[in-house]
């Protein structure tokens, strides 16, 4: 639910995968048991896309449809469905908070996805759109569901992501995408996306 909340698409689909490779192999043989965690969890889905920000008009809609559906589908055809609900919950809350922002979060958003690699603090984005840090706290707080530290860690972790991909190693990860050092970025890494960068990496090779 926290990574459905904070908009981190990979790391939802990342949790939700084993939360759905958990729920067959503990229900062997038991559809109905199966079926009822699968409504769990898109109940969960539903209340973390609302908590994120996302409007509570189209999440209702959004899971009465899903729910309606999750009934009509095989077990086959239900796990990969979910996946997909995952994503346009996610997509909702993007959507949702694009359509709030001021001009002075608009100007953080972009300044901080330009400049995450180098050295940032809420008194630096503060300067660049000239708000006290505090009142830049409230209103990015306020709009986009999140701090601004949280918002800085998302992006680093979406580019490192993407760089692992490409094959670079920790520390060339860890530096590009604006850590510390390898050691503080691979716990922030674990933590946030459920398994170390070195494993990620191999998956995704």
């Amino acid at each position: 639910m926290n990574r459905v909340r904070l908009g981190d698409r990979l790391g939802a689909e990342t949790v939700l995968e084993r939360l759905l490779g958990n729920i067959l192999f503990n229900n062997l043989g038991r559809a109905e048991i199966i079926r009822y965690r699968l409504l769990e969890l898109m109940a969960l889905l539903s209340r973390a896309a609302a908590a994120g920000g996302a409007r509570p008009e189209e999440i209702l809609s959004l899971s009465a449809t899903s729910i309606q559906r999750l009934m009509s589908l095989s077990l086959e055809e239900s796990l990969p469905w979910l996946v997909e609900i995952l994503d346009e919950c996610i997509d909702r809350i993007y959507r949702a908070r694009e359509t709030r922002q001021t001009p002075s979060v608009e100007k953080a958003v972009a300044f901080i996805n330009t400049n995450y690699g180098r050295s940032l603090s809420l008194e630096d984005v503060a300067q660049e759109v000239n708000l006290s840090p505090a009142h830049l706290s409230r209103l990015f707080k306020k709009e986009m569901g999140r701090t601004v530290i949280e918002y800085l860690t998302l992006v680093r972790l979406e580019a490192a992501k993407r760089l692992l991909r490409e094959g670079k190693t920790i520390e060339e990860v860890a530096t590009a995408a604006g850590f510390n050092e390898a050691t503080y970025f691979s716990r922030v890494f674990k933590r946030e996306v459920g398994v170390p960068p070195g494993v990620f990496r191999n998956r995704s090779a």
